[in-house]
């Protein structure tokens, strides 16, 4: 073999070692990476499963409280209002009523829709409770609710905008449609949309029967996704209706700020007026009154007050990252249970729906427009 040959062979045995070296490389770079995320996801389910159970926790504590403060009631605070009867000072971990030895926080009959503090094994937790009957009522609300609900979420509040004949046929299309899909019979309102439409445009057939959950409106002829999810800082129908509420009314005492803007009202002041609420509920009253009327006089009479009676109860926590955190929800009837039992579960959801910005598209076979 000459110097040259030998020299040629060294040279392929070099590659050959160098290219063994780099595959060796890119397969420990590869291991080391996928050890690394498996380590990573095992600490992330810890922390996630630390912090759902706190979550759960503190839900428990909030129905717990309820039911002392519903058994403790005297027969003359039974009528009153829940939220003047705790005492609380907005904390979970604040003193209520007048046992300064009580450290726990309020219980869900005080559906005021802010999160509550609390804190279980070093993990930090959070409950709000949201009246229902604080939403539009989906499956008893009237055409004349649901007109001027439909008209505010496609334009905004802004009634100097105004509306053609256009999108006033479509609000009276959609409004027909909703109370087609919810009615037993079929007939087709004027408007409206029964078994044939669905049938040949959808596939399928109408309910004919109540909404079972917000999101079934996503099924009815002309809700589209930007009606349901809400756009450029508009609720949508999901922040504003509610299935579970059996009153044909929106409870004075837990209107929420989209429900407000949904019936007319700017969303600043919607804001400020349900902050105000707390501190004088008498004025608060009269100015949402003065305000309906003067948007609409039949919108007068769509509120009245009453205790939460349906309620929605969230609770999150989480660990050290946000990415971590642990959210479940509950719909619990106060009315049907008496005085210190406990609530009854309608709805659980063990991982709470999500609240994100849905990406534009299409829904219910409607193009977003």
């Amino acid at each position: 073999m000459t110097p040259a040959e030998r020299k040629r062979q060294r040279g392929i045995a070099l590659l050959l070692v160098l290219w063994a070296f780099m595959t060796l490389g890119v397969l420990a770079l590869d291991f080391g990476r996928y050890m690394r995320d498996d380590a990573k996801a095992s600490v992330n389910f810890a922390e996630e499963t630390q912090a759902y159970y706190a979550a759960l926790a503190a839900m428990n504590k909030a129905v717990y409280q309820d039911e002392l403060e519903r058994g403790n009631r005297t027969p003359q605070q039974a009528g009153k209002s829940p939220g003047n009867t705790t005492g609380t000072t907005g904390t979970a971990g604040a003193a209520t009523g007048d046992d300064p030895d009580r450290t726990t926080g309020p219980g869900i009959s005080v559906a005021d829709g802010q999160w509550y503090d609390a804190e279980f094994a070093g993990v930090h937790a959070q409950v709000r409770v949201t009246d229902e009957c604080g939403r539009v009522p989906l499956n008893y609300a009237s055409e004349t609710l649901l007109t001027p609900v439909i008209t505010n979420l496609l334009r905004g509040p802004n009634a100097t905008q105004g509306m053609n004949s256009r999108q006033a046929k479509e609000v009276e299309e959609i409004v027909d449609a909703i109370l087609d899909w919810r009615d037993a019979d079929h007939i087709k309102r004027l408007n409206g949309a029964e078994r044939d439409y669905y049938r040949s445009a959808r596939g399928y057939d109408p309910k004919d029967g109540f909404f079972d959950s917000v999101q079934e409106l996503l099924l009815v002829k002309g809700v589209t996704a930007d009606l349901f999810y809400g756009i450029d800082g508009r609720p949508g129908l999901r922040d504003v209706v509610s299935v579970f509420c059996k009153l044909d009314k929106i409870n004075m005492n837990s209107v929420t700020s989209p429900v407000l803007q949904a019936l007319g009202v700017e969303a600043p002041d919607a804001d400020e007026m349900v902050q105000e609420r707390g501190d004088d509920p008498t004025s608060f009253e009269a100015l949402v009154e003065q305000k309906l009327t003067a948007i609409d006089p039949a919108l007068a009479n769509v509120l009245e007050s009453g205790e939460p009676q349906m309620v929605l109860v969230e609770s999150r926590a989480d660990m050290a990252k946000p990415d971590n955190r642990s959210t479940i929800a509950a719909v619990m009837n106060l009315e049907d249970s008496g005085v210190g039992e406990k609530p009854i579960t309608r709805l659980w959801m063990d991982r709470a729906p999500w609240q994100g910005k849905v990406p534009r598209g299409t829904a219910g076979g409607e193009p977003v427009s």
